[in-house]
């Protein structure tokens, strides 16, 4: 893949954090951008949360959204510990793990 890219032009992986994944861009292309796909970031999130209350599943996930996507590092700071408070001990561990480079605007 190296060899047919254009070597000026920025480039964004995006991945579900499979460690040779993150582990070949991070070799191959250095001066690329990684970012982690949100839809499997939810995944795994809800199989951190065990057998929660219904609706609780869909609501952290909305939760984690709006981190993802809010719009300056104070909002994205305000949701984030709002995901974790809410979330338990399994949330905050598994959220705190991620550096948010990797998943937020």
């Amino acid at each position: 893949m190296r060899e047919i890219l254009d070597p000026t032009r920025p480039i964004t992986f995006i991945s579900d954090r499979n460690a040779g994944i993150i582990n070949g861009i991070a070799s191959v292309f250095p001066e690329c951008y990684h970012a982690y796909c949100l839809r499997h970031l939810e995944v795994n999130l809800k199989e951190k949360m065990g057998r929660p209350k219904k609706g609780f599943r869909e609501h952290m996930s909305q939760k984690l959204k709006e981190c993802a996507y809010a719009h300056t590092p104070s909002l994205f700071e305000y949701h984030l510990q709002l995901v974790k408070t809410e979330g338990g001990d399994s949330v905050k561990k598994f959220l705190t793990r991620l550096p948010t480079e990797n998943w937020s605007n």
